[in-house]
């Protein structure tokens, strides 16, 4: 009797965040005190905070979307990939909001939830309920790392990304990782950490060997330029190889702006 009860419930709540016309906190009314009064179902409780997770994310409480992760993961594994990962895309997408909008603490607190879902699944990953391809478990190693990188830990993404780009080489004849992601995440990795020396390397490969006017390809060449800027450089060579550039890619790949902002930055090292 008890099950029934819970799965209508259940079925309620799901009923009530799939109504167009019904606000989704409904749904989280419906689950108050379920853990409490269904301790005896801890599949269904599982279904539960499934439920919760969606409501927050429907309803922008990502925070509290995240607190619940590592409780959910422990009671619905074989369904928390396929949640976290829609969660995982929903803040990545108002990080980038938020970040264009100048917001840098909101940009950076929503980063720290990302960070909790993307080592969150990237150890769930790992277990046997996921039962993943290695080639999926590599893409969640990788959102791990670049999860690290926004929420300002470039020392622990620079040990991953050294990790995968190693895995990776060893599997090559000539030694060399193929990984363009896991490459990038390496470079910027030691970029973040203040060693251009160390990142520019990895940045001119990735410009030399990707494809032209990819958004690798103007990431790479824009952090080559910085690389560079760093390691005093010439100005002036540094300015004439963004402004033939710009020749050939008028929008220069949608970085317009940072191009600027490094020629100004450029002028003033010319002219000081």
């Amino acid at each position: 009797m008890q099950r029934l009860l819970a799965e209508s419930l259940l079925l309620s709540a799901e009923a009530s965040l799939a109504a167009p016309a019904t606000p989704s906190d409904e749904a989280l009314n419906v689950l108050i005190g379920f853990e409490d009064r269904f301790a005896d179902q801890p599949e269904l409780i599982g279904q539960a905070m499934r439920l919760r997770i969606l409501v927050y994310q429907d309803t922008g409480q990502l925070d509290r979307a995240a607190a619940i992760i590592p409780e959910y993961i422990g009671r619905d594994p074989e369904n928390a990939g396929a949640i976290l990962q829609g969660l995982l895309k929903t803040l990545k997408r108002e990080i980038e909001q938020a970040e264009q909008q100048g917001l840098e603490e909101q940009a950076h607190r929503k980063a720290q939830d990302a960070l909790l879902v993307a080592r969150s699944l990237y150890e769930w990953a790992a277990s046997d309920a996921a039962a993943l391809p290695r080639a999926a478990q590599l893409a969640l190693k990788l959102e791990y790392g670049e999860a690290l990188l926004r929420a300002r830990q470039p020392e622990q993404a620079l040990q991953l990304f050294e990790s995968v780009v190693q895995e990776d080489a060893a599997g090559h004849p000539d030694g060399r990782a193929r990984n363009g992601r896991a490459v990038f995440g390496l470079a910027e990795s030691y970029f973040r950490c203040g060693k251009p020396a160390q990142a520019l390397p990895h940045f001119n490969r990735l410009y030399a060997e990707t494809a032209e006017n990819s958004d690798l390809w103007w990431k790479a060449f824009l952090r080559e330029v910085q690389c560079r800027m760093g390691l005093d450089q010439d100005p002036r060579t540094l300015y004439n190889l963004i402004r033939q550039k710009r020749a050939f890619f008028p929008e220069m790949g949608g970085l317009e702006e940072e191009f600027k902002q490094l020629q100004v930055e450029l002028v003033r090292q010319r002219d000081g």
